[in-house]
């Protein structure tokens, strides 16, 4: 999955998903969740779809009513950082949004876009078939050739006849994750095509 997912040209499509994150009265940040690999969109507002402005650094973002509005205060937040720090446990990257100013009175919801980090799978899965998170159309010219290249690198491996083979699928898989389309498939009925 990592593989399919970090080599496309378009690194977010398999795996990006958009957060609701519900602000309380004072509440200025919130760590996003330790499976985020990346913020690929702005932070709007989730009333009305309105962005928030983008702030580059943690000191901006501390002194923004002193350097974008001459010392006055908003009533609302209006900008926002993403702030990346060093965490103890599995996942070293701590990912939080800040937002300024703090919220003030009733709650708000804001949305954002972000890039989840592809799956883990272990043989304990392998009896609750869990949804694999990749169109499905993929799977066999995407997905199974990269596992099985994987799979014959193992030094148990031993079928000499087939590695050629594995070897030409997995070059095409490679060469194609960039230009995969992962819409999912559209029946012919949704085209205008007569079903048969």
């Amino acid at each position: 999955m990592q593989t399919v997912w970090n080599q496309s040209d378009e690194q977010d499509y398999w795996s990006k998903e958009t957060l609701i994150l519900n602000f309380t009265d004072g509440e200025d940040s919130q760590d996003l969740p330790d499976n985020v690999q990346n913020v690929v969109g702005p932070c709007r507002r989730s009333s009305n779809k309105r962005p928030l402005a983008s702030i580059g650094s943690i000191g901006e973002l501390e002194t923004f009513s002193d350097i974008y509005l001459d010392g006055q205060t908003a009533g609302e937040p209006v900008a926002y950082h993403i702030e990346r720090k060093n965490q103890t446990g599995d996942d070293p990257v701590k990912t939080v949004l800040r937002i300024t100013p703090a919220v003030a009175g009733a709650s708000i919801a804001f949305l954002l876009d972000v890039v989840r980090e592809s799956p883990r799978y272990m043989v304990s899965d392998l009896g609750l078939n869990p949804v694999i998170p990749i169109p499905h159309r993929y799977a066999e010219s995407l997905l199974l050739p990269i596992v099985r290249y994987r799979a014959s690198s193992f030094w148990l491996f031993n079928n000499t006849e087939s590695k050629a083979t594995i070897d030409r699928d997995y070059q095409m898989a490679m060469a194609a994750i960039g230009r995969a389309d992962p819409s999912p498939a559209k029946s012919a009925e949704k085209e205008g095509v007569p079903a048969k």
